[in-house]
C-alpha cells in the first residue's frame, strides 16, 4: 500500500484499515514516524463519504500551518477555528484547538451533528504541555473533557507517542465511549544519536568516559584541542537542512545573525526576492521582525520562535520546503508544535530550566523534538555531564501517560448548566418555594450524575488501577465504599 507515492509502513496500514470499519484508534509511534498520514487518510475518507471530521493539533502554530497546507490540497473544504480566528466554520474538515472544541460540545454541540471523526494529534503534548526553557504551556486537561462529553456517535482517532501505558488509554477510552478500541503501537525509530564535544567532534557517550578517565596531563591536552563547530561539522557531512535547538528567542536570534555572516552555504539573492515578495503581499513589510529575518536569509539561515508572526513562520516554512534554507536556529517550544522536514537536529545542551530548577531533559521530552531529523548531535561538556546520564536521555524508558485532569470552577459549572439544560429541555425541572429559597428538586439527581461523570474520568481510572496493583484488601474495600458514597455537592 502506498500514498501519495510513499510506501506506507505496517502501523500506517493498520491504522488505515481501523479507519474502514468505523472504530476508535489509537496510535503510539515516535515523533516523525509519519502519523499524520493516517490522519490524512482518515480526512480523504471523510471527504469520500460526505461526513465531517476535526483535527485538533497540540498548539495554536501547527494549528494555522495546518490550514495552510490543507487548503492548498483540499480547497474550501477545510476550515479553521482558533482563539483568534474563524474561517469556514461550517467546512467539512475544521481545524480546531482542544479548547474550541471543548466549547463546542457544551454551547453548541449541534454543529457536531454530522462529525463522523475527531483527530487529535500528538495528544501527549494536549496532556503536560510540554514544559521547556521558553516557558511554561499548560493546556492540560482539556482533551480528557471533549472525551467524557462529546456525544456518543464520534469517533476517536488519537495519535501520540508510544507510551508504555498506552494499553491503560485504550481500555479507558473504550470504558467512556462504549464502543470498541484499537490500539497501535510503533516503538522503534532509526535515529542515531551522537554526542558533540568542543574540543573533540562527533562521538558516542563512550568518548566521554574514556575523557573523565583520562590523566590530568592528558586532560589539560584535550582542552587546549582546537574547538570544533557542531554546525561545521554538520555542513561536512551532508546532513543539511538542519534544525539547531535554542533555550530562548534572543539566542536564536543571536546565533543566526553570527552565523549568517560566516557565509556557511551559497547566497541566494532568490530567497530574498521571494521574501520581500509574500511580505509585501501579506502587508508585513515594515515588521520589526520580517526586517531583521531578511537580513538571514540570504545566507541560507533563518530563526523560528514563539515571538515571530505567524505570516512570517509561514514564509519560513515555505522557503525551507523550496531548498532556499539550509539552517534554521528554533527554540524547544516552537519546535514541538511545528512540521520542518529536516535531516538532522542539533541540541545545544541536554538541560533545561522547567520554571523551577535547571534539570536535565527527560528521554520522552528529548525524543519529541529530536524526532524530526535522522541524525541528532547533543552538545555535550563532559566535564559537567556523565555518560551514563547521555544514554539515559538517548535510550531511556518514557513515563506513563498520565491524566492532569482539575476540577476547575469552570469544569464543574459547564457541566452543572449541561445537564441543567437536558432536565429543562426534557421539562423535568420542578420548583419549590422554601420561604425566600426556590430549590430545584432535581439537585440530588444531578449530584449523581457529577459523580458519575468524575468516576468516568482518566484520572478516576487510573487512581483505581493503581489501588487494585497495591493496595490490600481493607484498602480497596474503603475505596469502593467511599466511590459508592460520593456526593459532590
Amino acid at each position: 500500500m502506498n500514498d501519495l507515492g510513499h510506501t506506507l509502513d505496517k502501523f500506517q496500514i493498520d491504522a488505515i484499515r481501523a479507519q474502514e470499519k468505523g472504530q476508535n484508534i489509537i496510535v503510539g509511534a515516535p515523533t516523525g514516524s509519519g502519523k499524520i498520514r493516517i490522519a490524512e487518510s482518515l480526512i480523504e475518507r471523510c471527504f469520500v463519504s460526505n461526513n465531517r471530521a476535526i483535527y485538533i493539533p497540540p498548539t495554536n502554530t501547527l494549528s494555522h500551518q495546518r490550514f495552510r497546507d490543507w487548503s492548498h490540497r483540499f480547497g474550501e473544504r477545510v476550515g479553521i477555528e482558533t482563539r483568534d480566528v474563524s474561517v469556514r466554520s461550517d467546512a467539512s474538515l475544521r481545524i480546531m484547538t482542544n479548547e474550541t472544541f471543548r466549547s463546542a460540545i457544551f454551547d453548541h454541540s449541534h454543529s457536531l451533528d454530522a462529525v463522523e471523526y475527531v483527530i487529535f494529534d500528538e495528544l501527549q503534548n494536549m496532556t503536560d504541555g510540554v514544559e521547556f526553557l521558553s516557558g511554561t504551556v499548560k493546556q492540560g486537561t482539556a482533551w480528557e473533557e471533549c472525551i467524557l462529553f462529546a456525544p456518543q456517535h464520534i469517533r476517536f482517532l488519537c495519535l501520540t507517542f508510544p507510551f508504555p501505558n498506552l494499553e491503560e488509554l485504550a481500555r479507558w477510552l473504550e470504558h467512556v465511549r462504549s464502543q470498541e478500541v484499537i490500539m497501535i503501537r510503533k516503538i522503534d525509530r532509526p535515529i542515531e544519536h551522537a554526542c558533540f564535544i568542543e574540543h573533540f567532534g562527533s562521538g558516542t557517550p563512550k568518548i566521554i568516559e574514556q575523557i573523565r578517565a583520562s590523566s590530568p596531563e592528558a586532560q589539560k591536552q584535550f582542552l587546549n584541542q582546537p574547538d570544533a563547530d557542531v554546525i561545521e561539522f554538520v555542513c561536512t557531512q551532508e546532513e543539511l537542512p538542519c534544525l539547531y535547538l535554542c533555550d530562548s528567542h534572543k539566542r536564536c536570534e543571536s546565533l543566526a545573525f553570527d552565523y549568517a555572516e560566516r557565509e556557511l552555504f551559497p547566497f541566494h539573492p532568490e530567497a530574498v526576492t521571494q521574501y520581500d515578495a509574500i511580505c509585501h503581499g501579506r502587508g508585513i513589510v515594515q515588521e520589526r521582525e520580517a526586517v531583521r529575518l531578511r537580513d538571514c536569509l540570504a545566507s541560507g539561515i533563518a530563526f523560528y520562535h514563539e515571538g515571530l508572526l505567524p505570516s512570517l513562520k509561514a514564509v519560513v516554512e515555505q522557503m525551507l520546503i523550496d531548498g532556499l534554507i539550509q539552517l534554521i536556529f528554533i527554540t524547544e517550544a516552537s519546535v514541538v508544535g511545528s512540521d520542518l522536514p529536516v535531516n538532522s537536529v542539533i541540541l545545544d545542551g541536554l538541560e533545561k530550566f522547567d520554571g523551577t530548577r535547571l534539570r536535565y531533559l527527560k528521554p520522552q521530552e528529548y525524543h519529541q523534538m529530536v524526532g524530526r531529523g535522522r541524525r541528532v548531535y547533543a552538545c555535550v561538556d563532559p566535564f559537567k555531564t556523565d555518560a551514563e546520564t547521555v544514554r539515559h536521555i538517548f535510550n531511556g524508558d518514557f513515563e506513563a501517560f498520565d491524566s492532569h485532569l482539575d476540577l476547575s470552577y469552570a469544569t464543574i459549572l459547564n457541566l452543572y448548566d449541561r445537564l441543567s439544560v437536558a432536565s429543562r429541555e426534557k421539562g423535568e425541572q420542578k420548583i419549590t418555594k422554601l420561604g425566600n429559597w426556590e430549590i430545584d428538586e432535581n439537585d440530588a439527581t444531578r449530584s449523581t450524575q457529577y459523580s458519575d461523570w468524575l468516576q468516568k474520568s482518566f484520572c478516576y481510572f487510573q487512581s483505581r488501577n493503581q489501588l487494585n496493583q497495591n493496595a490490600t484488601p481493607d484498602d480497596k474495600n474503603f475505596c469502593q465504599w467511599s466511590a459508592s458514597t460520593t456526593n459532590p455537592t
